[in-house]
C-alpha cells in the first residue's frame, strides 16, 4: 500500500489469539485478541499511525469450521492387501462423538468406545477391503477433532481438513461429512440394519474383478440406512449376493443394476415412512446428500413468525413433502425466501398487473416498495427463473449489506467488471457466503438450484442476519421459548 494524504484498510478474519501488525514506517506491533475486545488499538510513529478494530466477534464461529451443528462423518480406510492394523480413535477436543453404524466391520472388528463421549475407539485389522464407521459430532464452541490410527495423528479443524490421509501402514484414511446428526437419532430414525453391509464384506475381495460403475454402486447401498426396513435390507443384501455369485462380467454388472434399482425403489419407501412418522421433513432426498444441513437448518428457521423454507405444496395448499432440490429457484420463492428472512415480509400495494391471485404477489409488492432492482421492467412475471446474480442483487439489498467492494479484485474466468450483479457478486463472496463454480466462474447470468439456494440462504443468515438483528425480530415466542430449553442454538 502506498498513499498519500488518505487511509488504507483490510477487513479479515482471525483465527488465533494475536497477530502482528507489520509497516515500514511504523515498525512492528502484535496486537493480542482479549486486547481488541477491550476496544480499538491504535499505534503512531514519525506521525504514520494505524487503528485495529474488531468488527464482529464470532466466538470460534467462522465459516471454516467444521460444522457447530450436530453433524455426521463418515469413516473410511484400507488400501492394503496384506493383514493390516487400522485401529484408532476419534476424539473431540470440546464436545461428543459417538458411532452411529459399522460399515463392513468382521469377525476382527469391533468398536470399543461408542460414546456419546469425548472420544471413540476401534479395533479393526483387515487385508484388501475396507472398514469404516459412520460417527456423529455434537460440537461445542470450536471443536477440533483428533483422528488417529497408529501411529499417525492427523487434527480435522476445519473443512479443508476433510480429504483422504495416508498411512505409515501403507494404507489410508479418508474422512468427509456425511448430513446433520440428530442426537439420538439411532433411537429416532430406527436401527441401522446390517444385511447389506455384511454381504459387502462377503465380497470384498472381488472387488478387483467388479467394474468401477458396479462398486459404486455397492458403495451407495452399503452406506445407506435402512432403519427398521430390514426386510427390505435384506432383499437387496440377496441381489447383490446373486450378483457377485456371476462369474461372467456384463452378468455381473446387469445383476448389480437390478440390484441397485430395487434399493432405489426401498430407499424411496424408506424416505416416505421417515416423513410420514415426522422424523424427516422432506421425502425426496436422504439425509447424506451435501445440501441436507442447510435444508434442515433453513426449513427450521421462522422470522417474524414465518417460515423462511417450505417446500411444495398441493392444489389445496398443503405441503407435500417434497423439496425438489434439483429444481431451479423461480422469481416468486426468491423474494419469498429472501424478503421473509429480511424480516420485510409481504407488501398490500396495488397497481402489478398479471399476479392476479398469485401466492407470492404480497412479495412482488413488497419488492417494488423497496424498489428493489429485480422490481423492474417484466417483474410480474413469478415463474421466470431467477438468475444468480438476481439473487445476490436481491440478497445484499434487502439485508441492506454495505455495497462497497473492489469487483477487480476477485479472480473469476467469466466475470465482467462492470455486470449489473458484479459488485453484488463481490460483497457475498468477501463475506465467504458464495464461492463460485468447480470451474472457477461466477455464472451470474445462469440459474441457481432451490439446494444451492438453501445453502446461500443459511451461510447469510449466519454472517449477516444473526448478527445485525436482535432475536426478538428474528424469532417468534415459541421458539424464544425453545431458545430457553437450549435448542435451536445454531440459528442465533
Amino acid at each position: 500500500s502506498s498513499i498519500y494524504g488518505g487511509v488504507d484498510g483490510l477487513v479479515f478474519h482471525l483465527r488465533g489469539d494475536e497477530f502482528t501488525f507489520s509497516s515500514e514506517c511504523l515498525g512492528d506491533t502484535t496486537i493480542t485478541l482479549d486486547e481488541l475486545k477491550s476496544g480499538p488499538v491504535s499505534g503512531s510513529l514519525n506521525d504514520y499511525g494505524f487503528v485495529a478494530k474488531l468488527l464482529r466477534d464470532k466466538g470460534g464461529q467462522g465459516g471454516d469450521v467444521i460444522d457447530l451443528r450436530p453433524h455426521r462423518l463418515a469413516l473410511m480406510w484400507g488400501g492394503t492387501d496384506e493383514t493390516t492394523d487400522f485401529s484408532g480413535s476419534l476424539e473431540a477436543s470440546d464436545g461428543q462423538v459417538e458411532v452411529i453404524k459399522e460399515l463392513i466391520f468382521e469377525r476382527n472388528d469391533e468398536v470399543t468406545e461408542a460414546g456419546p463421549a469425548s472420544s471413540i475407539t476401534w479395533t479393526s485389522s483387515i487385508a484388501g477391503h475396507k472398514d469404516g464407521l459412520f460417527v456423529g459430532v455434537i460440537p461445542e464452541a470450536e471443536t477440533v477433532l483428533t483422528l488417529e490410527v497408529g501411529e499417525d495423528s492427523f487434527e480435522i479443524a476445519n473443512r479443508e481438513d476433510l480429504k483422504e490421509y495416508e498411512l505409515s501402514n501403507g494404507g489410508w484414511i479418508r474422512i468427509k461429512h456425511a448430513g446433520r446428526h440428530v442426537k439420538g437419532g439411532n433411537e429416532k430414525i430406527g436401527r441401522a440394519n446390517g444385511a447389506v453391509p455384511a454381504v459387502k464384506a462377503k465380497i470384498e475381495n472381488k472387488f478387483e474383478q467388479i467394474p468401477q460403475h458396479c462398486e459404486e454402486i455397492l458403495e451407495e447401498i452399503s452406506t445407506f440406512d435402512f432403519g427398521e426396513e430390514k426386510n427390505d435390507a435384506t432383499d437387496v443384501a440377496d441381489l447383490l449376493d446373486e450378483a457377485y455369485e456371476s462369474n461372467n462380467g456384463t452378468d455381473l454388472l446387469g445383476r448389480c443394476r437390478i440390484a441397485h434399482k430395487k434399493f432405489i425403489e426401498i430407499r424411496q419407501g424408506v424416505m416416505d415412512a421417515s416423513f410420514r412418522k415426522g422424523h424427516a421433513k422432506f421425502k425426496d432426498f436422504d439425509p447424506g446428500q451435501w445440501f441436507a444441513g442447510y435444508v434442515d437448518t433453513v426449513a427450521d428457521t421462522s422470522v417474524g413468525g414465518q417460515k423462511i423454507l417450505e417446500g411444495f405444496k398441493n392444489q389445496d395448499g398443503s405441503l407435500t413433502g417434497e423439496f425438489g432440490a434439483g429444481h431451479n429457484v423461480r422469481m416468486s420463492e426468491l423474494l419469498k425466501m429472501v424478503l421473509t428472512m429480511s424480516n420485510h415480509g409481504q407488501g398490500s400495494g396495488q397497481g402489478l398487473e398479471g399476479l392476479n391471485d398469485h401466492w407470492a404477489k404480497g412479495f412482488f409488492h413488497k419488492a417494488k416498495e423497496l424498489d428493489l432492482s429485480v422490481s423492474g421492467d417484466d417483474f410480474t412475471a413469478p415463474n421466470e427463473y431467477a438468475t444468480r446474480g438476481e439473487v445476490f442483487q436481491t440478497l445484499v439489498e434487502s439485508l441492506g449489506i454495505d455495497s462497497n467492494c473492489d469487483v477487480s479484485s476477485l479472480d473469476f474466468s467469466d466475470l465482467n467488471v462492470s455486470h449489473k450483479h458484479a459488485v453484488a457478486a463481490c460483497v457475498l463472496f468477501s463475506e465467504g457466503i458464495i464461492s463460485g463454480t468447480d470451474d472457477g466462474k461466477l455464472k451470474l447470468d445462469s440459474s441457481v438450484t432451490r439446494a444451492e439456494m438453501a445453502k446461500i440462504i443459511h451461510l447469510a443468515l449466519q454472517e449477516f442476519v444473526n448478527s445485525q438483528q436482535d432475536a426478538d425480530e428474528l424469532l417468534d415466542d415459541d421458539e424464544l421459548e425453545d431458545l430457553d430449553d437450549g435448542d435451536d442454538l445454531d440459528v442465533l
